[in-house]
């Protein structure tokens, strides 16, 4: 059964293979968002203070970041009215990928900036 799996056969992995597992995956802080939903809803996720790590499921997608001030920061940006608004306008309701960080220019994070320190830790 596991064998049969597509990406197995169209890519030629081994049976046991874990397909879209990379380092990505277990960064310390990620900014998720549901594959299928009627709106971009992104959130933060990290391992906390159980200090576990936390590797979201499939169905979810993820940008990964080293550093909490920052995830925080596109995530805010991401659930802003605008982003939503426009990302609403060109995808999917069943599949707002990644790409979605391609066609919308977020910032680099500065942590010096205090338009980019504003609500985080509130």
């Amino acid at each position: 059964m596991l064998a049969a799996r597509v990406l197995v056969r169209k890519l030629g992995w081994e049976w046991y293979a874990l397909g879209k597992i990379g380092p990505y995956t277990f960064a310390p802080y990620k900014v998720v968002w549901r594959e299928q939903a009627d709106q971009l809803t992104a959130a933060v996720i990290s391992s906390g203070s159980a200090g576990k790590q936390v590797v979201p499921d499939h169905k979810l997608k993820l940008v990964p970041f080293e550093a909490e001030d920052a995830a925080h920061y596109v995530c805010g940006v991401l659930n802003s009215s605008l982003v939503r608004l426009v990302v609403k306008g060109y995808v999917v309701e069943t599949s707002t990928s990644v790409h979605v960080m391609e066609h919308i220019g977020v910032p680099a994070f500065e942590a010096r900036s205090g338009l980019h320190l504003a609500g985080i830790g509130d």
